[in-house]
């Protein structure tokens, strides 16, 4: 889900870019391989988020700005060199003398008509975004009934609250991971799934704002179990799953932030 932050939500891109270009700007690559390494590597890092979101300028902006950079410098990340040509003309085609590198701002847009092409011609290819996803899940019939055996459960479908917070299940990890107290408050007090979602991120923790949403994860991932695989799991399997994913996630965040901080720490200049 992409936020009111915009810029946040996708500064991932940017600092993979600066990420690429710091492994390989103290490597005294000539023209040609930098020529290489920016259309066949550094653009294509965006390509996928470009064909679903339509991108800030400003983000578009610096990231062209680094690739600038990147072509002009002469080896060392401190050292921009001298910009000969804007940007702008670098984009056009080498018959008109530039280096046919991509305008960022018109692949967006043209990947996005892409997608709303097929939407116009093949109507039915993506269903699945044609539906709202809080009326599946209020309707889906495959809620119906006692999904974890709630004999108390006395509606005629069993609607998200019930399945991830009120179900004795659900109840049972939510005591196992000591988040129960604070759980049960919201959940009176509000009457929709984001509204408790949201009302208990704001009350949590950060590491328990990390746990609580690994284990609404690992509580869904169960109910697919039941209802696709005829797969019963225990509140411990629940629970084990969800902190086994919050581990590895905080692993992989520590080893990038590790890597980002050698990367940083090497391409600050020495003082003698």
């Amino acid at each position: 889900m992409v936020g009111r932050n915009k810029q946040a939500t996708f500064s991932f891109i940017k600092d993979r870019v600066w990420q690429k270009i710091n492994s390989w700007s103290s490597k005294c690559l000539p023209k040609a391989g930098r020529e290489v390494m920016i259309k066949y590597v550094l653009q294509a890092i965006p390509s996928y988020v470009m064909s679903i979101f339509l991108l800030l300028s400003s983000l578009i902006d610096a990231i062209e700005k680094m690739l600038n950079s990147f072509w002009w410098g002469n080896g060392g990340s401190n050292n921009r060199g001298i910009h000969w040509l804007s940007w702008e003309k670098l984009t056009m085609h080498k018959k008109y003398g530039g280096v046919s590198f991509k305008d960022l701002t018109a692949f967006n847009l043209a990947m996005l008509g892409k997608q709303g092409w097929k939407f116009q011609t093949h109507p039915d290819s993506l269903e699945i975004l044609r539906t709202p996803l809080f009326h599946q899940v209020e309707e889906d019939d495959m809620v119906t009934g006692t999904i974890f055996g709630d004999s108390k459960f006395r509606r005629n479908y069993e609607d998200t609250i019930h399945v991830l917070f009120d179900c004795p299940r659900a109840r049972n990890v939510w005591h196992h991971s000591l988040l129960w107290s604070k759980v049960y408050l919201v959940m009176w007090n509000n009457n929709t799934v984001a509204d408790i979602i949201f009302a208990l991120l704001g009350e949590l923790t950060q590491d328990q704002s990390q746990m609580f949403a690994t284990l609404l994860w690992s509580i869904w991932k169960s109910r697919n179990l039941r209802i696709w695989q005829n797969t019963t799991e225990t509140t411990q399997e629940i629970v084990e799953r969800a902190r086994f994913l919050l581990y590895n996630w905080q692993l992989a965040n520590k080893e990038k932030q590790q890597g980002v901080a050698a990367g940083a720490s090497v391409a600050q200049p020495i003082s003698v």
